[in-house]
């Protein structure tokens, strides 16, 4: 098993810039061959941390997918359990999406750019 972080993200605003309003993860299996399962889990992060996202999918050798979901909080995290055969070619993207559809600069991590394995 694998498991990707994106740690935790602080959402507030800043410079009179909105926050984010959605989190677009983006997950490809880079595999030839080799189905990987995801489970996805999304945390709002306040004095504790309470589970608010947590769905399954599967990810086929060479496909890409694109996962939306609510992220106006001040701080929240997403933590990837990664499993199956296709595992080791999972990368993970997330991407903060303003509510006009802009993607958020201060919210963007790449798998090379900070994505915790």
């Amino acid at each position: 098993m694998a498991i990707i972080s994106t740690g935790p993200i602080d959402n507030s605003p800043t410079a009179g810039l909105g926050i984010s309003q959605q989190a677009a993860i983006h997950l490809v299996n880079r595999g030839a061959s080799g189905a990987a399962t995801v489970l996805i889990q999304g945390y709002y992060l306040t004095g504790s941390r309470t589970l608010y996202v947590l769905e399954q999918i599967v990810l086929a050798p060479n496909e890409h997918a694109v996962k939306r979901y609510f992220a106006g909080l001040a701080a929240f995290e997403f933590v990837l359990d990664v499993t199956g055969p296709g595992q080791v070619g999972v990368e993970a993207a997330l991407m903060g999406v303003s509510a006009s559809g802009a993607v958020v600069t201060a919210v963007r991590l790449a798998a090379a750019e900070g994505l915790q394995r």
